[in-house]
């Protein structure tokens, strides 16, 4: 998707919350639209679905609320890479922090501050399973013999907790995508995981 080049295409450009964890009171892109080569300015507000895999949770642009650093609240779409960046610079976003959890474990405690508090209303396939008024968006056990007898007949027991960082499964597959209305159709060139 980053390597098409086509006549008149535009260039597209989100602008970024800086905070992990806060309210949008107020966003005013009213200046980033009068910026000269700007064809669009968007908010969560003009595209209010959400996408995932599992659970529907996540919206294309925020509206109401981020819920990590670097979440998009605007897209600007221009005829060249200086319009785009300039009116990113004119949006006006007032957030409202909130506070953050950066521990795993402490997010899953009652106590933690809530991610998503619309959690039990988002579509969702067999695989989520969420925990109400919680931030444990899927509950899983996984249980098979009887691991007391195991352990009593094992020669070496471990006992310890790994962690790992947090993993790309492609880390040269950028993120990007073209699209071009054709004959009243919508052609899309992406990225994708397999050739077709």
């Amino acid at each position: 998707g980053a390597d098409f080049r086509l006549p008149g295409m535009l260039v597209g450009r989100a602008l970024r919350s800086l905070h992990p964890h806060a309210l949008i009171r107020r966003i005013d892109v009213s200046a980033a639209r009068n910026v000269r080569g700007v064809t669009a300015v968007l908010t969560g507000r003009d595209n209010p679905g959400l996408y995932g895999s599992s659970i529907l949770d996540r919206p294309v642009l925020a509206a109401e609320k981020v819920r990590f650093q670097g979440e998009a609240v605007a897209a600007v779409a221009a005829e060249n890479e200086d319009a785009a960046l300039e009116a990113l610079e004119r949006i006006e976003v007032d957030y409202e922090e909130l506070p953050v959890v950066c521990d795993v474990e402490k997010a899953a405690t009652p106590d933690s501050p809530i991610v998503h508090e619309e959690m039990m209303t988002y579509v969702r396939d067999n695989a989520g399973r969420p925990v109400a008024g919680t931030n444990i968006c899927t509950y899983f056990k996984l249980r098979r013999g009887d691991i007391e007898e195991a352990v009593s007949k094992a020669d070496r027991v471990f006992t310890d907790r790994y962690f790992s960082h947090p993993v790309q499964h492609v880390p040269l597959e950028v993120h990007a995508a073209m699209a071009q209305e054709a004959g009243g159709k919508l052609v899309v060139w992406t990225h994708n995981d397999a050739p077709y």
